[in-house]
């Protein structure tokens, strides 16, 4: 009767989900051992001394395949998530991945016949290999690179960290009109002539220095005209009102308002500089496809 293989050592770690069997010398002296038969054995729970069998064997790449077919519905489904948003991240790829190796072997284990050889345990190592690969680097270093490419985008979009200076213009009917800047709470604020004041019937107002607004802050800036009224503009930088795991950088909204201007707000306010910094929102250490869903894309 042919000689079948053993296990000699087994490691469990279920809590971390791996567990690692160690098997009699697989070199040369070792090739001529074959699988046996045990009804119902597990490599959940073999023990040393324990034959390796067809039945062992099954129920590893039973749940190989189980945890493939998990994989498989998660790349589906993040795949989908992708194609949601690629109207506002337009260079968002899907993720592919091909098991090559993981398949079914269950129908080949023959017990006292096949070898217990490198080429068998191969396609478990393999197998397992590709499992790992899938979540704990492709999949993840997809997810990253996704974000990266979020962060990217943010960088002219109006979270907290990257607005760097807003404009916008007031007008009244009088070319004779003084202006001066009355009210900057704060702020960094000029007017299109460089300092606080400016003669003409209108006016740019220039605003930095808006990262130190705290969330849920807001500030105004007030422009007077000596021709009487004045300009205003308030701006809140609001909470993204995402989950705690997050980082709530906040977005800008700006509000003009003016009393006794002729012609009021000329120009409606705009952005005209950018901080070249990508929102912190984004910034995800361990990224999961539950995490990435509930990031706020402005």
């Amino acid at each position: 009767m042919a000689k079948l293989m053993e296990v000699i050592e087994k490691n469990p770690d279920f809590k971390n989900g791996t567990v690692s069997l160690r098997l009699l010398d697989t070199t040369f002296t070792q090739l001529t051992r074959k699988i046996g038969s045990e009804a119902n054995a597990d490599y959940k729970t073999a023990a040393p001394k324990q034959v390796l069998s067809k039945e062992m064997l099954q129920s590893l790449n039973r749940d190989q395949l189980a945890l493939k077919e998990k994989l498989l519905s998660w790349q589906q489904a993040y795949n989908n998530y992708i194609d949601s948003i690629k109207s506002k991240i337009a260079d968002a790829t899907h993720f592919d991945y091909v098991f090559t190796s993981l398949i079914d072997y269950t129908s080949k284990y023959v017990p006292n016949q096949t070898l217990a050889d490198y080429y068998l345990l191969t396609e478990f190592i393999n197998a397992e290999k590709e499992l790992y690969e899938f979540g704990h680097y492709w999949g993840r270093e997809h997810m990253k690179n996704l974000l990266l490419k979020m962060k990217e985008w943010s960088k002219t979009k109006l979270y907290g960290a990257s607005v760097g200076e807003v404009a916008l213009e007031f007008e009244t009917r009088s070319t004779r009109t003084d202006w001066t800047i009355t009210q900057k709470s704060g702020l960094t604020v000029r007017t299109g002539s460089g300092g606080d004041t400016h003669r003409h019937d209108k006016v740019w107002l220039y605003i930095s220095g808006l990262q130190g607004m705290k969330i849920g802050e807001s500030r105004t800036v007030k422009v007077n005209a000596d021709t009487g009224g004045f300009g205003a503009i308030t701006i809140t930088r609001n909470s993204l009102n995402c989950d705690s795991q997050l980082n709530d950088d906040g977005y800008f909204t700006f509000n003009p308002w003016h009393s006794g201007l002729a012609d009021g707000v000329r120009s409606w306010p705009r952005v005209t500089k950018w901080t070249d910094e990508g929102s912190p929102h984004f910034d995800i250490p361990k990224p999961t496809l539950p995490i990435i869903k509930k990031v706020k894309l402005l």
